[in-house]
């Protein structure tokens, strides 16, 4: 469960989505900051025309979103350039370890819409992300099943970690799915002359992805053939929360998204949750250095 919580208020349904999720992510004790970000043109239109300030806006929106909550909390609005730059900084000053955003569109409730503001608060985000589907607030759909979208590398291995500290601390069951593609790496062949050994190679891989998953232990384990887009989007229809890990970063460590994870964000059927996974490479990265420093001899 995450501790400070910021969720972006956009003013629409998508930033009640947003608040909806976030709370549901956050630690029994841990902190929300709701958070609206105006652009500094809306200002100086405001005081041009006598319209009421934004800031003044935001307060009100702020507080409507804000009532009926317990436990800590705080609102915040700043104007900034967009509201992903907005939103980036809030959750650098207050050292945020989650961001909600939220997805409307009357014409696709109930699934992720990447608007271009949506999309900007998702890239470049200096920690774990989660994007609240259109309706969520409304579905009254309990996270009862969390599922890990996994491959066989070390960073997954501690997205496996954080996906089992998440289930528990929400009382939910961990599904975990990883996808065997449907040509089989080993496969260097021409055309698919024996269709049946082609079969019987794939089918083998499928068995042996299973069994080292089900050797971990601690979860229900699904097993998918294809491409890892499409198999992940059908996952998403058989979980209440979708979690992903991110190993793409740019400048200053801030989250990038792959193909896959961006694919899959975009046209998610629940609420999906991308975690940065920058620890394990980085400790890597020391030890490597480490092993490649001249070490003294000892002598008498």
């Amino acid at each position: 469960m995450f501790s400070k919580v910021l969720i972006g208020i956009d003013g629409g349904d998508g930033g009640l989505d947003a608040l909806a999720l976030g709370r549901s992510l956050a630690a029994a004790d841990g902190e929300l900051v709701l958070a609206h970000i105006w652009e500094p043109a809306a200002g100086i239109v405001a005081a041009a025309t006598g319209e009421p300030h934004p800031a003044r806006l935001a307060e009100e929106l702020l507080g409507a979103a804000a009532r009926g909550l317990t436990g800590p909390y705080r609102t915040i609005a700043r104007p900034a350039a967009s509201p992903g730059a907005g939103l980036h900084a809030l959750a650098e000053q207050f050292g945020c370890d989650l961001l909600v955003v939220g997805s409307a569109s009357a014409q696709r409730t109930g699934r992720v819409h990447l608007t271009r503001d949506v999309r900007m608060a998702l890239h470049g985000a200096p920690c774990a992300v989660a994007v609240a589907p259109a309706g969520h607030r409304t579905a009254g759909r309990d996270i009862e099943r969390v599922g890990l979208g996994f491959e066989e590398t070390d960073l997954c291995e501690q997205a496996l970690v954080s996906a089992r500290g998440l289930a528990a601390g929400l009382g939910a069951e961990l599904w975990v799915e990883t996808v065997v593609p449907l040509v089989p790496s080993a496969w260097f062949g021409g055309p698919f002359t024996y269709l049946a050994l082609f079969d019987d190679i794939a089918g083998r891989t499928v068995e042996e992805a299973r069994e080292r998953l089900e050797a971990r232990g601690g979860f229900k384990v699904s097993i998918a053939r294809g491409a890892a887009a499409p198999s992940l989007l059908e996952f998403s229809s058989r979980v209440d929360l979708l979690v992903l890990g991110s190993r793409s970063y740019g400048p200053a460590r801030r989250m990038l998204l792959g193909s896959t994870s961006d694919a899959v964000v975009r046209d998610a059927a629940c609420p999906v949750l991308i975690l940065p996974l920058p620890v394990l490479a980085e400790t890597e990265a020391h030890e490597a250095a480490a092993a490649s420093e001249p070490v003294a001899a000892g002598g008498s």
